[in-house]
């Protein structure tokens, strides 16, 4: 089967050096949720439902000027590059950083260039006011016990900063990174699967800050909310975790200043009649949007955010909700249950109507 491609990164007629001139820039970051391949599961994560919400009325109505997408797959691309999203937007996808039947997209008004794909991330090039920036999207370890493993990515990820000036294409190419870099304009965001409120001792090592504790409380950003996401009640049963999954991390020391951000995706697709029968949302993750500015100078502020210790909760290693296990062996009592019940019916109906 082909696979569909979105490669767009510059405007017809418009070159990459064009100055783009923008008091602030909006970015956002989100997990579209791949449709399960079960027949029952797909059915109740409503694919073609949630995909066409999405692209039409949830992305568009962010008017965001870059869109990070963690989770695309084949079906989800054909809508996309068949939509009216595209008159408005650039955009890029790979198959080459996840498996392939889920990958990253890229989504922007300004031009951009991709500098490097590796160690689940993809780095893109952009500039604004003639201050060039680096954006990283990535897609961390799924498994919830992997902390030690998405702190070797993120490490991973990091150090690869420097290896994309060694790839530059040109001198011009080059120059703007290392300006970039040099100015420590440098945002990695995307799906963390951070579990543990002490993975952000991760990127507190590696000098980035976590800009939703700079401006929220971490107990208003779960991006995964078992208690809020309707969805998650059909998909993932027993599942009352509360984590914020995703994250948008920005270098200390930047030029880029922070000033709003905010979750968005979580309000149910389905009309309010329907909501208690199907509680359809548009995907298991909220999502993420950010406003910035890029100032003339770097920031001397040393803080790591305003909540970034909030309640103590860099050394926990726990998340407070059911663990994975827990929640297996609910779902396999409960099916239990569910089987017993049935059989105890179905004996029960037999006799009555053998003795009638």
């Amino acid at each position: 089967m082909d696979v569909p491609v979105l490669d767009r990164r510059v405007d017809d007629g418009i070159g990459y050096m064009d100055l783009v001139k923008r008091d602030n820039l909006k970015i956002a970051t989100y997990n579209v949720l791949p449709a399960p391949k079960c027949g029952i599961s797909r059915w109740l994560s409503a694919p073609r439902l949630r995909y066409n919400y999405q692209i039409d009325t949830l992305l568009p109505s962010l008017d965001a000027d870059i869109i990070f997408l963690q989770g695309c797959t084949r079906e989800y691309l054909r809508l996309l590059l068949q939509s009216s999203l595209l008159e408005k937007y650039m955009g890029s996808s790979h198959e080459a950083t996840r498996d392939k039947q889920n990958f990253p997209v890229v989504l922007s008004t300004i031009p951009f260039e991709e500098l490097l794909i590796r160690d689940r991330a993809i780095y893109c090039l952009f500039e604004c006011n003639n201050k060039p920036f680096v954006l990283i999207n990535i897609h961390l370890n799924t498994l919830g016990s992997s902390k030690s493993m998405r702190a070797i990515e993120l490490s991973k990820i990091n150090q690869n900063l420097q290896i994309i000036c060694e790839l530059a294409d040109d001198e011009s190419q080059k120059s703007r990174i290392r300006q970039a870099l040099d100015n420590n304009n440098i945002m990695i965001l995307g799906d963390f699967n951070m579990h543990f409120p002490s993975e952000n001792k991760t990127l507190e090592s590696l000098n980035y800050t976590d800009l939703w504790l700079d401006k929220h409380s971490h107990l208003s950003g779960y991006t995964y909310d078992g208690k809020t996401n309707k969805l998650l009640w059909s998909l993932q049963q027993f599942d009352n975790r509360r984590l914020r999954l995703d994250r948008i991390a920005l270098k200390r020391h930047s030029q880029i200043e922070a000033e709003n951000i905010q979750l968005f995706g979580n309000k149910p697709i389905n009309p309010w009649f329907k909501q208690r029968l199907f509680p359809t949302m548009p995907s298991d993750h909220y999502g993420i949007m950010l406003k910035f500015k890029i100032n003339d100078v770097k920031t001397e502020d040393n803080r790591f955010g305003m909540y970034h210790d909030e309640f103590g909760m860099l050394p926990r290693n726990t998340t407070g909700y059911r663990s994975p296990m827990k929640i297996w062996v609910y779902r396999i009592i409960a099916s239990w249950v569910v089987f017993i019940t049935l059989a105890l019916l179905c004996y029960y109906l037999c006799s009555f109507f053998n003795a009638s």
